[in-house]
């Protein structure tokens, strides 16, 4: 048996102020590559959840100059056909990793080319059959594939190794994921950035779960990480997919994981006893239009680097001091 000895979460650590001649907040630069052929104008990604994604909020993202990825379990028609139609940079979608969703890969990328970005999206990532198959997508002629989800620095030099452009890091740390009360496995986000931030190698490092603030953002991205996934922040605005519902004269939309009994119900219907819900349904505030709430956390983040003095995020993630609790 072996002890990890540091499980730092967000709440653990805060970043230290440092001198600045950064005459504006509206001056630092957000510019984050994603692969050696997709730059994106910020390092906020709306993550693939059935509750978060829309078609207005691939546009809303587009329009930023980030991206939405669809989630993986659209119809296959449904996600040609929006693929095929939208007028966006990039079409960012997700598979799993069995035949179906290769061939599903193969069309996509010949009907879109390197306009086309694809997620491999399982709960464990760390595993033979996702290594198999990242080097199967690869010699599709993808050049942008992101796989995971991984937690430690092993998982991300394994998917680094079998080709993946880039690594979501992360696992049980979102606010509608039940894993690690259902499996027990679990490390904070920030504490699984840090530490494959450590032997970080070409794949560029996503950090997926728990990001509630723009202050946890740049947290993660004084780790380490590339790009931060966000669930629960996008689900509660107008454009995401999530129901909105009102109790008591106030305002909720109905977040739930993609392994919640919810997304069970929705996409496998009848498949009951094998599988153990790893998610919640929520109802989280309804908190405004969906570009207003993004502007407001990419402002934040361009703030936090004149905190640091930083002119761009590679000087941030170089200079930024994080600074632990006494624990």
């Amino acid at each position: 048996m072996l002890l990890h000895s540091k499980l730092l979460s967000f709440d653990d650590v805060s970043l230290s102020p440092q001198y600045s001649e950064i005459e504006s907040r509206a001056n630092p630069d957000l510019t984050s590559r994603l692969s050696e052929s997709v730059t994106l104008n910020h390092p906020v990604i709306a993550t693939n959840m059935a509750a978060v994604f829309s078609v207005g909020m691939m546009y809303s993202l587009d329009q930023s100059g980030g991206i939405a990825i669809a989630h993986r379990f659209m119809k296959k028609e449904q996600l040609i056909e929006l693929a095929i139609d939208n007028p966006c940079k990039y079409f960012p979608f997700s598979i799993g990793i069995k035949d179906e969703d290769y061939i599903l890969a193969q069309e996509l990328f010949y009907a879109l080319g390197d306009k086309a970005i694809v997620l491999i999206d399982i709960a464990h990532g760390h595993s033979k059959k996702m290594g198999e198959f990242v080097s199967k997508i690869k010699s599709i002629g993808f050049h942008t594939v992101i796989a995971g989800n991984v937690a430690t620095p092993e998982g991300y030099l394994f998917l680094n190794e079998c080709g993946a452009d880039a690594v979501r890091v992360g696992i049980a740390g979102g606010k509608a994921c039940t894993t690690k009360y259902i499996t027990g496995h679990h490390i904070p986000t920030l504490q699984s950035v840090l530490d494959c931030a450590d032997v970080k190698k070409n794949a560029k490092i996503i950090a997926d779960g728990g990001i509630s603030t723009s202050g946890d953002a740049v947290k993660a991205i004084a780790a380490g990480a590339d790009f931060v996934c966000l669930g629960s922040v996008f689900a509660a605005t107008s454009k995401s997919h999530a129901h909105l519902k009102t109790i008591n004269d106030k305002t909720y939309k109905v977040y739930y994981g993609m392994s919640s009994q919810s997304a069970i119900d929705t996409f496998f219907p009848g498949r009951k006893s094998h599988v153990a819900p790893e998610g919640d349904t929520l109802e989280i505030p309804y908190t405004g239009e969906t570009d207003d709430v993004l502007y407001r956390f990419l402002a934040g983040i361009k703030s936090a680097l004149t905190y640091s003095g930083c002119k761009n995020l590679d000087e941030f993630r170089e200079n930024a001091i994080l600074l632990t609790k006494n624990l």
